[in-house]
C-alpha cells in the first residue's frame, strides 16, 4: 500500500470523470460505496453511474489540488483534496471550487472508493 497508488487511482478517477468512462468508474466504485453531494445528496453506485451513463452528468473540467493522502494500514486510505469543478448537471452549468473527501479500501489488491463527500468552498 503506497501513497502513489492512491494518487494514481485519484488520476484515474479524474480521467474516468472527464470523459464519462463508465466502465473505468465501476472499477473505482466499490459495490457499496456511499456519496455525499455537495447539496447534501446521498447517492449509491448506481445513482452515481446512472448519471454519467444517461449524460445528466458532465464534467468539462476537474483540476485537483492541495492533496492529503493518510494511510490506515494495509487496507485503508483516505484522500482529501481541493478541485476546481465545471459541467452541468441536468439543465443546470455549475462551476466552483470543491473540497472532496474519499475512503477508499484496498480489495483483491485494487483500491476501491468506499465512501466520499463533496463539500463546496466559498
Amino acid at each position: 500500500m503506497t501513497r502513489a497508488a492512491l494518487k494514481n487511482a485519484e488520476e484515474r478517477l479524474r480521467q474516468a470523470i472527464l470523459t464519462s468512462d463508465v466502465h473505468a468508474l465501476e472499477g473505482l466504485l466499490g459495490e457499496r460505496v456511499i456519496f455525499v453531494g455537495p447539496e447534501g445528496s446521498v447517492l449509491r453506485r448506481e445513482d452515481d453511474l446512472a448519471l454519467y451513463r444517461s449524460g445528466a452528468q458532465t464534467i468539462t473540467r476537474y483540476d485537483p489540488s492541495e492533496m492529503t493522502i493518510e494511510l490506515h494500514g494495509d487496507h485503508i486510505g483516505v484522500v482529501v483534496l481541493r478541485v476546481d469543478l465545471a459541467g452541468q448537471r441536468g439543465t443546470r452549468p455549475f462551476a466552483g471550487a470543491f473540497r472532496f473527501t474519499r475512503t477508499y479500501v484496498r480489495e483483491h489488491e485494487a483500491w476501491r472508493i468506499a465512501c466520499a463527500q463533496a463539500s463546496p468552498i466559498e
